[in-house]
């Protein structure tokens, strides 16, 4: 079954983009992730609509970059994946980099366990909501694992637990 991503990168037709923000993630939606796709192909045993979908999340966060302009959290593995093979790559990332956001997006690890998780992921998949609507399979396994319960799942505080 294949899914149609409307153009660009499956933006929903209610998101505005100021001029700005649609030139960098049309400059995201254009840019070629083949030589990145080939060497993903060669070094795991990943099924070819499973790195594409990989590569469309990637794109979307970076788009999700261009709107907010400040670092995002990055929940998934297969998404990381990406972006690690992408600064092997540096000359076209600082390419992409350069003509998206104006700027080399780098990419800083977390060194410590993130604090409120939970808020981080809100904070993300709100945007990502707004921009895309549902979440893809890829963040949904990412949340998943690391144990995040949405929101809108958790139980309400009890009155004794809010004293």
């Amino acid at each position: 079954m294949t899914t149609t991503i409307a153009p660009p990168l499956g933006l929903r037709p209610d998101f505005t983009l100021d001029p700005d923000q649609r030139r960098a993630v049309d400059r995201i939606a254009a840019f070629d992730f083949a030589p990145i796709r080939a060497r993903l192909q060669r070094s795991t045993p990943i099924a070819s609509p499973v790195l594409d979908l990989m590569i469309l999340e990637f794109r979307r966060f970076l788009a999700m970059y261009a709107i907010a302009r400040r670092p995002l959290p990055m929940f998934s593995h297969a998404v990381d994946e990406v972006w690690h093979l992408a600064l092997l790559f540096s000359r076209q990332y600082a390419r992409l980099c350069e003509e998206a956001f104006g700027e080399f997006l780098h990419h800083d690890p977390a060194i410590e366990p993130w604090e409120n998780p939970a808020d981080r992921w809100e904070e993300f998949a709100g945007l990502y909501t707004r921009m895309y609507g549902q979440l893809g399979t890829l963040w949904e396994n990412a949340r998943e694992s690391a144990g995040i319960v949405p929101a809108s799942t958790r139980p309400a505080p009890t009155p004794a637990a809010m004293h």
